[in-house]
C-alpha cells in the first residue's frame, strides 16, 4: 500500500520534494509523518484556528504560487516553496482560541514563557520546530 501511495505521488503533476532534482530529496512516507504530526497539534475545538483553517491557507498559497508560474515564482527555489508551504501548514499550529493580548491580560504561561512577545507567533514556531526535529524520524 506504501509503495503504490508513492508511486501515486511521484507520478503526479505537482510538488515533487522527494526527486534528486529538487535537490530535497524528502521521502513521501517522511513528509506524510510529519503531515499527520502537524494535524494532531491542531486543536478541533477551535472553531477557526483548526486544520480545516491550516489546509486552506496551504491551499490558497499553493493557488497563488501556481498563478506566479511565468513569473516570481520562478524565481523561487525549491526550498523557498517547500518552506512557505510547511510554513502555511503549521502556521497556527496548536492556536488555543485566544489572542495574543487575551493572552498577555490573563497572564498565561504562554504570555509568560515568551515574555509577552508574540506569544501565539513564537509557540506556533516552537511547536513546528519540534515536531521537525523531535520526531524520531528522518526530519522534513
Amino acid at each position: 500500500r506504501q509503495e503504490e501511495f508513492e508511486t501515486t505521488l511521484s507520478e503526479s503533476d505537482g510538488y515533487n520534494f522527494g526527486s534528486t532534482e529538487s535537490g530535497l530529496s524528502i521521502s513521501y512516507a517522511t513528509l506524510v509523518y510529519f503531515l499527520r504530526a502537524v494535524e494532531a497539534e491542531y486543536i478541533s475545538d477551535n472553531r477557526y484556528h483548526n486544520s480545516i483553517h491550516a489546509a486552506d491557507v496551504l491551499q490558497t498559497l499553493h493557488s497563488l504560487i501556481q498563478m506566479g508560474r511565468g513569473g516570481i515564482s520562478e524565481a523561487l527555489k525549491k526550498i523557498d516553496e517547500y518552506s512557505m508551504l510547511l510554513s502555511a501548514v503549521a502556521h497556527d499550529i496548536g492556536h488555543p482560541g485566544t489572542n495574543n493580548l487575551y493572552q498577555i491580560n490573563a497572564k498565561t504561561d504562554l504570555a509568560i514563557i515568551y515574555n509577552d512577545k508574540s506569544c501565539l507567533e513564537n509557540m506556533h514556531a516552537a511547536k513546528t520546530f519540534q515536531l521537525i526535529f523531535n520526531s524520531g524520524k528522518s526530519t522534513v
